[in-house]
């Protein structure tokens, strides 16, 4: 990815056939979700992403502000991706309690479950368990899928630990027990009339600053199908421009998710 002597910004820039300003401004609207992101911000952004791998605009790294700070975090696609693209990987596999204990809408979850990452350079696995009852968070997904949420959860701890990702956090470490309402969540959105409208300008302002339409359009790819239709039919009326579904560009894989 970033290679040379090139900042990590100005090197992903590169890449992307952008401009470093227009990668910020890309970056302050589809990743960090406002206008507050600082230039050190950005840095700490861009270096991370040149650290692990990670395509800066490819949604995977995700950030959180919380106190003044920002946080950096993965969900459980992210963790496997990165994970599987480092070289010295070679495998993972799971064991499962014998033993299953309550979880909550009459379900059952296993006591624990252990995690082992195979590493090429290494002569043993790194090895990681987890109890149920320390990990378990109460919030809306661990009540439903209680048995998936513990083998993300140690399985993100072992990559953690088998790949040196201390500085990243997991989409679970910030929910509570009301959820939180992150819409940078790879799922499908339902915007109101007037954040549906928000977004389709903010997408007309960046193509027309130069970023390509497939990044630009952030949000939007990850709308449900009636929305997304109303959204491109907006930004062809704003925009007198072929939508994210029309003409040459190639925006097949952002909208897929």
């Amino acid at each position: 990815m970033a290679q040379g002597n090139k900042t990590p910004m100005a090197a992903f820039a590169a890449e992307k056939g952008m401009t470093p300003e227009q990668l910020q401004n890309a970056l302050r609207s589809q990743v960090f979700k406002d206008d507050k992101a600082t230039p050190a911000e950005l840095f700490m952004y861009a270096t991370r992403c040149q650290r692990y791998g990670i395509d800066p605009l490819a949604r995977e790294l995700l950030v959180w502000r919380s106190g003044g700070q920002i946080i950096f975090y993965l969900g459980i696609d992210a963790w496997s991706r990165i994970a599987n693209r480092q070289p010295e990987f070679d495998g993972v596999d799971f064991e499962y309690s014998p033993e299953e204990v309550e979880a909550s809408n009459g379900k059952k979850a296993y006591q624990w479950i252990e995690c082992r990452i195979y590493r090429k350079d290494r002569s043993r696995p790194i090895v990681v368990r987890e109890d149920f009852d320390e990990v378990n968070k109460g919030t809306r997904p661990w009540a439903d899928m209680p048995k998936r949420m513990h083998r993300h959860k140690v399985f993100m701890q072992a990559a953690r630990l088998a790949f040196g990702l201390t500085d990243l956090r997991s989409e679970d470490d910030l929910e509570t027990e009301s959820d939180v309402n992150d819409v940078t969540r790879m799922a499908k959105l339902t915007m109101s009339p007037d954040q549906l409208v928000e977004a389709v300008e903010k997408m007309v302002t960046l193509v027309g600053s130069g970023i390509p339409l497939e990044v630009a359009q952030g949000q939007i790819s990850q709308l449900n199908d009636a929305q997304r239709e109303e959204a491109q039919a907006l930004f062809v009326k704003l925009s007198n421009k072929p939508g994210p579904d029309d003409g040459d560009t190639d925006s097949g894989e952002a909208l897929t998710h």
